[in-house]
């Protein structure tokens, strides 16, 4: 019939039921061979380390530190920090400081040298570091040379010391994995006894400490050497806010025995 298709001939149907069905692939996630499984397993623990690496153990919350920006790219008329908008004059101790592409410490006499300010009532504060190196940090609660807190670089052992100095001892109290690495910010809010550290805009300890709850001072801290760090600004403000204390604020990242450098 003209316009309408024929049907198939006997031939034809048997022929095509005696071709073989199409063969489907199939993928799995996770390797069959013994083989196979340990690439994966290595490709995966070397994701671990590097994330590790650069975040930590993790954060717990993301914040910006809120103040004035102080950038040193230039120093002030007597060549040592330029000032910041509202505070006091730098106040410098065992050694001084001068502006060579950031701020750069120059110990006397001492392993590191302080530049401390007189920051306004429940401060935060931030710096930015352009070049790191074991020591350099950034200094809070600061009282006098013998009594303050700090959070201070230990890149060689790919972290940060939380520490405190009172009566001119001092304590690591906690150590952070991780974002130890040029261009890392490292800032402090304060509320009450209560402060909280964070690393690149990442909370990543928070404490609940009276040891000079009262102390306004904020700053940073430089160590000796050929090849010294820089810090590339400084932030400095009031916190007007609460801090929780959380699940897992009290955890301590694995601590390394000889992740003290220069420690007493």
């Amino acid at each position: 019939m003209t316009g309408a298709f024929a049907p198939a001939s006997d031939a034809t149907a048997s022929a095509r039921s005696r071709r073989p069905d199409p063969t489907t692939l199939g993928y799995g996630v996770i390797p069959t061979s013994r083989k196979g499984r340990l690439i994966c397993g290595a490709v995966f623990a070397a994701c671990f380390l590097i994330a590790v690496a650069i975040v930590g153990r993790g954060s717990i919350g993301s914040v910006k530190i809120e103040g004035t920006t102080t950038e040193f790219a230039a120093a002030a008329g007597d060549g040592g920090l330029p000032a910041v908008p509202g505070l006091g004059p730098w106040e410098y101790t065992a050694g001084t400081w001068t502006v060579d592409r950031g701020a750069v410490g120059q110990p006397s006499d001492a392993a590191v040298t302080l530049a401390t300010l007189t920051a306004p009532p429940t401060p935060s504060v931030e710096i930015t570091v352009a070049k790191l190196a074991d020591g350099v940090g950034l200094i809070f609660r600061y009282q006098d040379p013998s009594n303050y807190w700090g959070v201070r670089a230990v890149p060689t052992y790919g972290g940060w010391n939380i520490f405190k100095v009172v009566d001119g001892r001092e304590t690591v109290v906690r150590v952070l994995v991780g974002q130890a690495f040029d261009g890392t910010s490292v800032g402090v809010q304060q509320s009450g006894n209560r402060f909280r550290v964070v690393l690149n805009g990442l909370v990543r300890s928070t404490f609940d400490d009276k040891a000079l709850v009262k102390a306004p001072g904020v700053g940073m801290m430089s160590p000796g050497g050929d090849d010294p760090p820089r810090i590339r600004s400084i932030t400095v403000g009031s916190f007007d806010g609460t801090i929780s204390m959380r699940e897992g604020d009290s955890e301590q990242d694995e601590i390394v025995p000889s992740l003290n450098p220069g420690g007493t």
